[in-house]
């Protein structure tokens, strides 16, 4: 009696977790499929949103001239698009125009989200600028990184503020600020990096976030006087670990060392990292980084590792527009 009781309840068991696990399969697939309905109607509603706002100097960023002036033209005469069908039936223009016109407004806004995760700043450089020189605060040196358009590195350099035995004033700070602005290279863009300030604040860490925002207060003064044909917003000011989370140099909360990135930059073998292989540093250059303590070597890394996370979000911006 047992026996036969132990067989039904087994089978059904078996009969139970047949049933089951299509269903979960068939939940899972129901699930991802909706997920992706509801970006793609997302993004349907926000490219709707952007051809029925945009001029014809926006909407030629992702269409050809003559069709965006058919767009609009047609929507100032007959009011605004109701769908993407509705654009298509009224526009008359060939779907697959309007399809890679679809991605590339679908492109443009992933890219603005990765600007958003990563700059402060609201409005989006559209082009790579000639130089880009990044500045980083370090715990013993203020130092900077000059890259180029095509990702040469012209310089790097730094300056000790803290040797640990002198005691840093205010006056000492406004000073050394003062001297280190005067220092930099001229060139057409400037990146920092907002300093995160943890609950327990070391006086080291405090002036390191007195200095990084004296400097970019001294740098945007002195790009806001430039001429009017000259660009007005030539700093940049990256989130907090924005370039250590863009090279994936976190663990839990805190960011590792910069030297593993910088090894592979240095490397004369081939490295697998397509970025990392257009990042040209002369033999100069690298002696005069090998020269280095290893600390000095540290922070300089993270000056460079700023200008490429600041170019890198560039280059991707512009590959998709």
């Amino acid at each position: 009696m047992l026996r036969t009781l132990y067989k039904l309840t087994y089978t059904f068991k078996i009969k139970k977790n047949l049933w089951i696990q299509p269903l979960k399969i068939c939940f899972i697939m129901t699930e991802s499929n909706s997920e992706n309905n509801v970006k793609f109607s997302k993004s349907k509603r926000s490219s709707l949103q952007l051809i029925n706002t945009s001029d014809l100097k926006q909407l030629s960023k992702f269409i050809e001239a003559s069709h965006a002036k058919t767009i609009i033209s047609i929507r100032k005469k007959d009011g605004l698009y109701k769908s993407l069908n509705d654009l298509s039936l009224r526009t008359k223009i060939n779907n697959d125009v309007l399809a890679k016109f679809h991605r590339s407004i679908s492109n443009y806004e992933i890219s603005m989200r990765t600007w958003s995760k990563y700059v402060t700043h609201d409005e989006i450089i559209f082009q790579m600028p000639a130089t880009t020189l990044a500045i980083h605060v370090g715990p013993s040196a203020i130092n900077w990184t000059v890259v180029n358009c095509d990702f040469k590195i012209l310089d790097w350099d730094s300056r000790v503020w803290q040797n640990g035995t002198s005691k840093i004033t205010t006056y000492d700070t406004i000073n050394l600020i003062a001297s280190i602005t005067q220092q930099l290279p001229v060139c057409n863009c400037y990146v920092m990096e907002e300093i995160k300030m943890i609950n327990n604040k070391s006086s080291n860490l405090l002036i390191q976030n007195q200095i990084n925002t004296g400097i970019a207060s001294c740098l945007k003064l002195i790009t806001n006087q430039g001429t009017n044909n000259s660009p007005k917003n030539r700093l940049y000011l990256l989130k907090s670990s924005a370039s250590a989370r863009y090279f994936h140099l976190i663990i839990g909360s805190e960011a590792i060392s910069a030297n593993y990135v910088m090894k592979k930059i240095l490397s004369d073998t081939d490295v697998n990292d397509k970025m990392l292989q257009r990042v040209n540093v002369d033999e100069k250059l690298k002696r005069k980084y090998n020269e280095m303590f290893t600390d000095e070597k540290e922070q300089i890394g993270w000056s460079l590792l700023k200008a490429l996370t600041f170019m890198c979000i560039i280059d991707t911006y512009n590959k998709y527009v």
